[in-house]
This record gives structure tokens, C-alpha cells and sequence, in this order.
């Protein structure tokens, strides 16, 4: 009988900014649990949010997944399993692979893209030799390591084209400790996206092609969820859920045979330009309450420029009104502060949110980031505004999350071409306050179940709000003229 293998998974994120954006569960190692006690033998598997509590369960191995933003928090984390463990640590998630050339020496190994098979390697290498040998690394695809000269990169892993031979993520590993499934449960039915928006970073690690686990699978894990878990409330953490009409009719009718149709209610995302009538009386059957949209913007120009392909400003108000029609929640998010986009740009943006106040559950609004392994990226660094041995404002620190205009005048690397800084941050700030306008009115309907009216809306200082964009917005909202 072989030895048992302790591996223990962490989620690198900046506490500060965890804390204000209740990141959701960390799915992607609750996948990694499930397949490694699936298809290995001998295993057990401790997922921790804090690095502490990790450290306390002795884990013979660790392994750390992380976004580019939270990557010095990894490498911190990784120190810290070395010193007071001395176990191997390898590093997974966006970043490494965005930039595997960049792999900080703490780590043993790192795991490019889709992490199951190559983790599952890994494990089962450490296992049976106790230790990374170079000559033992080398026979893994998927996986960088630093060998004498530098960096080594191993033949590349394909991608996972049967989805369903992944096992139901472990969402007992998970425990509680990122709230309760019950309230708030998480899924993903794809990985991939075929688009190829310039800001997105996504698609280097999960691929172009859009894979699905069958509707068979995902009425499964939606049963499990409810019965099980006792879940109300499913978040779809899909890059695009509402793609395919047909697969959406088919889990439909999985959860109606079962019964399970309206027991819990869904948040997807959703592609402007995929929304017509037929599209949302699915999503409605489906029981779908929210869709988060990916909006970007609402200048033609700058969709354009940051790719959004085939997607037009009206597009938007279509989706929004069919989100009103069929009683959906919109809760759309938008870019700002794009290479090209000009105070009329961002004018066309601030206006269709202003036009649509009234309807919108939900509202986000954030400056254009730059991510590794973009088009974004690529500009930047054509530019000279950024510096691959230095990604200062592009991989955060905890600092730049507890003074927003302090970050943003020295560390926050600005691309616009047309608008001087000082003015954009203007702008974010009125940005700022249009959230909080539609974060109020949605919770006084939430109270009331009714549309809000002006006079429940006067805690709201619109002559402030109004100040914080300037002349041209100050005269529509108050006075109703052009500038």
C-alpha cells in the first residue's frame, strides 16, 4: 500500500481588496481536489483561505494559483510555506502563464493554462519521489522549472476536450470559509472564449476555443447544489454562458424532469449582441434573475478598438430593455480610460448609463488595466509604458488599495492619448458616484418592490454628483442644455 501525500491549495488575493469584492470561491482548486482524489490514489487535499491556516496543516506540497494583480502576494505566500515548512510550492493561475519567462525562483514548479492532468503529474511524481528532480520534471508537459541556464519549458499540455471527465469540483474542501453555498453557490458549464477582446487575459489561459461540459454534467452539479448543499442562489462563473440557445433549452428541460426548475435562480453573464427576444424567454424559463454584461463601453470608436467584435452601442440598450421586458436584473460593467476614447467617447458611455438609471441593478465602472498577454499589453509596452522587469500598478501591493488617488497619480499606468490624467480621475470619480447612484436605487426596490421615486431618492446630493464630470454633464443633469 503506497504512502498518503498531503497537498495543500491557496488562493493568492490582496486581502484589502478581497474584503471589498467578496471573491467568490476559488472553483479552479476545488477541480484540482476533485481530479486529484479521482484519478490519483493515496491523496488528501486541505484548501485554505488564509496562508496561516494552510501552514498549520502541514502539507507535504503546496500549491498557490494566482491573477497577475495578486502575484506578489503568492511569492510572499511561497516564502513563507518555505521557511516554515521547507516543501516544495508551485505556482499556477493567469500570471505564470501569461509570463512564464518570469518565474520567481521560491516556486519548484509552475503549471501553465489548465492545471488538472499536469497537478495530477506532479503530485504523483512528488509522491513517488519525495523530492523535483530535473530529469523527473522534464517528463511533464505543461510545467516550467528553473534549471541551470534559466527557465525550462516543457512541451505544452493540450487542453481537456471532454469536460465531463472532470469530476464535480470538491466543494467539501472548500468548506465555509468563502460563505455559505447555501446563499451564494458558484459553477462553471464552459471554459474558453472564441473572442478575443484586447483587455482580456483570459484567453491565454483557458484557450479560444469554447468548451462545454454537457448539459447532462451540468444539470448534475445544479441538482447537487440544491439538494445537497441546500443552494438558492447559483453564480455561473462562465467567461460566456449565454452562447448556445439550444444547450441552455437542454439543461432546462434536465431540471424540469427533475423537478429542480425554480428551486434556486442563476446570474450569468451575457454578450450584448447575443441578446434577442428568444435568447431572454430561455434565460427567463431558466429562472435566471441576473445577467452581468460586459458592456465596455458605449462609444462605437472605442468597442472597435478594444475588440468587441460585432457588438454595436445599440446592442446595449437592446439587452437592457429586454432585461426590463423579461424581468432580469442588468448589472453591466464598463472600461474607461482606453488609448483612444475622447471626452465625447466617454461622454457617449456616461450618457446611455444616465439614460438607463432607473433600470439597472447593478453598476461597474474601472479603468482600463493592463494584463500580460493582451493586445493592451502589447501597446503599453510599445509605448514605454510599462517595464516587464518592473510591474509597478499592474501587480498590486496592499498600499494601493487603501489610497485609490494616491495609486492612481503614481502608480497606475495611464493610456489615454487624449484626456490629461487629472481630468480622466475627475471622470472616475463621477464613475464612482453612478454606482453608488445605482447600487442605491436598486436596494430601495429591492424594499419596496416598486419603481423608486424622486422623492425617495433625496438623500442622494445630485448637484455633487453633477460637479464631479464637468460642464457638459453639469448642464444635462441640471439645467437640460448642451454645453
Amino acid at each position: 500500500m503506497s504512502a498518503s501525500m498531503k497537498a495543500g491549495l491557496f488562493l493568492a488575493v490582496v486581502e484589502e481588496r478581497d474584503k471589498d469584492w467578496s471573491v467568490g470561491p476559488p472553483l479552479g482548486l476545488a477541480y484540482l481536489s476533485s481530479y486529484l482524489k479521482h484519478y490519483g490514489s493515496g491523496f488528501e487535499v486541505t484548501i485554505e483561505r488564509r496562508i496561516e491556516d494552510l501552514i498549520a496543516q502541514k502539507p507535504d506540497l503546496a500549491a498557490i494559483s494566482s491573477a497577475t494583480y495578486n502575484f506578489n502576494v503568492a511569492i510572499r505566500a511561497a516564502e513563507r510555506v518555505k521557511a516554515e515548512l521547507g516543501v516544495p510550492v508551485i505556482i499556477g493561475g493567469n500570471q505564470i502563464t501569461a509570463m512564464p519567462e518570469r518565474l520567481p525562483r521560491i516556486f519548484d514548479a509552475g503549471v501553465l493554462g489548465e492545471g488538472e492532468i499536469t497537478f495530477l503529474d506532479l503530485c504523483e511524481l512528488f509522491k513517488a519521489e519525495k523530492r523535483f528532480e530535473p530529469q523527473s520534471l522534464a517528463k511533464v508537459p505543461g510545467v516550467i522549472w528553473r534549471g541551470d541556464n534559466g527557465v525550462v519549458f516543457n512541451p505544452p499540455r493540450a487542453r481537456i476536450e471532454q469536460l465531463d471527465t472532470i469530476p464535480r469540483p470538491d466543494r467539501a474542501a472548500l468548506g465555509d470559509h468563502w460563505g455559505k453555498i447555501k446563499n451564494h453557490a458558484h459553477i462553471m458549464t464552459s471554459r474558453g472564449c472564441p473572442f478575443r477582446c484586447a483587455f482580456c487575459s483570459t484567453v491565454k489561459h483557458w484557450g479560444t476555443k469554447h468548451r462545454f461540459f454537457s448539459p447532462q454534467y451540468v444539470a448534475d452539479e445544479i441538482e447537487e447544489l440544491a439538494t445537497v448543499w441546500g443552494a438558492e442562489h447559483i453564480i455561473a462563473f462562465d467567461d460566456l454562458f449565454l452562447s448556445n440557445r439550444r444547450r441552455l433549452e437542454a439543461i432546462r428541460k434536465i431540471l424540469a424532469e427533475r423537478g429542480l426548475l425554480g428551486q434556486v435562480h442563476f446570474t450569468a453573464s451575457a454578450r450584448a449582441n447575443q441578446m434577442r427576444e428568444e435568447m431572454a424567454e430561455s434565460l427567463l424559463q431558466l429562472n435566471v434573475k441576473t445577467l452581468t454584461l460586459g458592456f465596455e463601453s458605449a462609444s462605437p470608436r472605442v468597442l472597435q478598438y478594444l475588440a468587441k467584435e460585432g457588438v454595436e452601442p445599440e446592442h446595449l440598450q437592446r439587452t437592457v430593455d429586454l432585461c426590463h421586458q423579461f424581468g432580469m436584473q442588468a448589472a453591466p460593467s464598463f472600461i474607461i480610460g482606453s488609448p483612444c476614447e475622447t471626452r465625447d467617447d466617454l461622454q457617449m458611455t456616461f450618457d446611455f448609463i444616465i439614460d438607463n438609471l432607473d433600470t439597472l441593478s447593478a453598476l461597474v465602472i474601472g479603468p482600463l488595466m493592463v494584463l500580460p498577454a493582451t493586445p493592451i499589453w502589447d501597446y503599453a509596452t510599445k509605448r514605454g509604458l510599462i517595464d516587464e522587469k518592473n510591474l509597478t500598478g499592474i501587480i498590486l501591493e496592499p498600499e494601493d488599495l487603501q489610497d485609490d488617488k494616491k495609486f492612481f497619480f503614481e502608480k497606475y499606468v495611464y493610456l489615454n492619448e487624449h484626456i490629461p490624467k487629472d481630468e480622466f480621475y475627475m471622470h472616475y470619480q463621477m464613475a464612482k458616484k453612478l454606482e453608488y447612484i445605482v447600487w442605491k436605487q436598486s436596494e430601495l426596490r429591492k424594499q419596496i418592490n416598486r419603481p423608486v421615486t424622486d422623492e425617495e431618492l433625496t438623500n442622494i446630493s445630485w448637484k455633487r454628483l453633477a460637479g464631479a464630470l464637468g460642464s457638459k454633464i453639469t448642464h444635462r443633469l441640471i439645467s437640460g442644455k448642451k454645453r
